[in-house]
């Protein structure tokens, strides 16, 4: 081949190479990466919901609640963030509520019993839940996920704690097995497996749901929370108060010796809106906090109503707790032995107490254990056990 030749051939692949090196570099090149969606679509309203604008706020929120993937857990991932500001901590709970209330409900699967309506004492567990396999009857629950069991608002409480839960999560618990004291965790099942749903609706936002609700988010919230400084010395908060008491007073002095001529003023949140009531015949002032709780105002007098929440009754001591539940016990012995001599025996149904629909027998044992529960705290907490004779059980002890 002759020199000239050589040449051409030469240009020739040089030409080549050069046409195809774009094609090259295009396909063996790195693609850019597409943009990465919104891990959390949460996060995507956050700056509005704490816009300056009322308006924008609102907007922010109603587009949260009608987005499909605003599903609880991302929800709750920005509620446990502890630099969200208190308006968007607040208008995301409203919509993680409303989740919360249609999402499965859980259940430990077991039913109260017991002498003592301030105690939570197990009477049966169900087959198709964890609880039928570690819990028997009789065992007291003394405390669950930290919260102590004791108090006339013991049993409302561990159903708020259960419902705060999963469907599938466990509940951490401190049983008393007669005098011997047990940490069991239990893992829950759903609600709608019951025999019986006791009332409470699956649905909407009851006061069941609101409770469970308050107690998960007392489980969710930041760690560490924000001190906030008020900008006043101790002294300033006093002649604020000394100032609110006393224009408190000239208020209260007109409405009580002019009632109608007030109007119901009601503060939900927002602007006071002025509304005729019949309360206002009787001089009442009325401001809701929350869902629950109001606060009604009357002459110099505050009274707080919370719906919610049963009063606290008269304390109760564990020297009360155990002679009442002996006096249970002696009662049903009696009843068991006079049956016994009568008809059917022991067997027959108990119509008496927080216990109906249980025999005799089993009245007495579970009656037992948790004398035997209340007799151990006791001596573990060194305080002495003076009880008189155990007497038939009267009608204020049920």
């Amino acid at each position: 081949m002759s020199s000239h030749a050589v040449l051409i051939l030469f240009r020739t692949l040089a030409a080549l190479a050069i046409a195809l090196a774009p094609m090259t570099q295009a396909v063996g090149a790195p693609q850019p990466a597409p943009a990465a969606p919104n891990a959390n679509p949460v996060l995507s309203q956050l700056a509005a919901l704490d816009s300056p604008v009322l308006s924008e706020r609102d907007r922010a929120m109603q587009q949260l609640a009608g987005h499909a993937d605003a599903t609880l857990p991302a929800l709750e991932q920005v509620l446990h963030d502890p630099s969200i500001s208190a308006e968007q901590r607040a208008r995301m709970s409203r919509v993680a509520l409303s989740r919360f209330a249609i999402s499965p409900r859980a259940a430990m699967g077991f039913s109260f019993g017991g002498v003592l309506p301030n105690r939570v004492s197990v009477a049966a567990t169900f087959a198709n839940f964890d609880s039928h396999k570690k819990l028997r009857t009789g065992d007291m629950m003394v405390e669950a996920d930290g919260h102590s069991l004791v108090g006339p608002t013991a049993q409302r409480l561990l159903r708020a704690i259960i419902q705060s839960h999963d469907p599938g999560d466990m509940i951490h618990l401190v049983v008393r097995r007669g005098a011997e004291r047990l940490k069991i965790d239990v893992r829950l099942g759903r609600y709608d497996q019951l025999p019986r749903q006791n009332g409470l609706s699956p649905e909407g936002i009851s006061d069941e749901i609101v409770r469970a609700w308050r107690v998960r988010c007392a489980r969710l919230a930041p760690a560490k929370a924000a001190i906030v400084d008020p900008g006043v010395t101790a002294d300033q908060w006093r002649g604020v108060e000394r100032s609110v008491q006393m224009i408190r007073a000239g208020v209260a002095r007109q409405r009580s010796s002019h009632p109608s001529a007030w109007r119901q003023t009601v503060f939900a949140g927002g602007e006071p809106r002025q509304a005729p009531s019949d309360l206002d015949e009787q001089g009442k002032w009325i401001m809701a906090r929350g869902k629950d709780e109001v606060n009604m105002r009357q002459a110099q007098g505050v009274f707080i109503a919370d719906p919610l929440d049963a009063g606290p009754g008269m304390p109760r001591t564990r020297t009360n707790e155990i002679q009442q539940v002996r006096n249970a016990i002696a009662s049903y012995r009696q009843l068991a032995a006079r049956r016994l001599q009568e008809g059917p025996g022991p067997g027959e149904m108990v119509r008496m107490g927080p216990i109906s629909n249980r025999t005799y027998d089993e009245a007495i044992i579970l009656a037992e254990m948790e004398l035997a529960a209340l007799i151990a705290e006791a001596q573990e907490n060194g305080e002495p056990i003076d009880l008189p004779a155990p007497g038939p059980q009267s009608d204020s002890d049920r």
